[in-house]
């Protein structure tokens, strides 16, 4: 926190650009590397090229839940927002929203698991 309030530049890419910035001065810079795809997946990314057991994470990079996402679940090619459009035309075209309908069934298996914990702790 220390090295972001003191930095007058800025960081162009926001949390990445700080990132970038911090890990890349000179007492990081030989112990940086470049994550394996599997760790950064995108979510328009064609999953033909990956085995799901094998993706650890997945990078909401542009399109995110309430943010476009759904319109790749939907197999919708347009978003509302600026510069997500090439994205979520990728993960519709490429991928056919496979990585997308993944993740979304994912998250709400997730959802209702969170639900049903929380109901059994607030009842007892």
């Amino acid at each position: 926190l220390e090295f972001a309030s003191t930095t007058s530049e800025g960081f162009p890419a926001y949390d990445q650009g700080w990132y970038n910035s911090y890990f890349s001065r000179e007492d990081y810079s030989r112990k940086r590397a470049v994550l394996p795809l599997r760790w950064n997946w995108k979510i328009y990314w064609n999953s033909s090229k990956v085995e799901w057991p094998g993706v650890k994470i997945i990078h909401f990079h542009g399109p995110k839940p309430g943010r476009c996402f759904e319109q790749i679940v939907a197999k919708k090619k347009e978003c509302h927002i600026h510069g997500y459009t090439p994205l979520v035309h990728w993960a519709v075209s490429r991928d056919k929203s496979r990585v997308a309908r993944k993740v979304n069934d994912i998250m709400s298996e997730c959802q209702a698991n969170l639900q049903d914990f929380l109901s059994q702790k607030c009842n007892q």
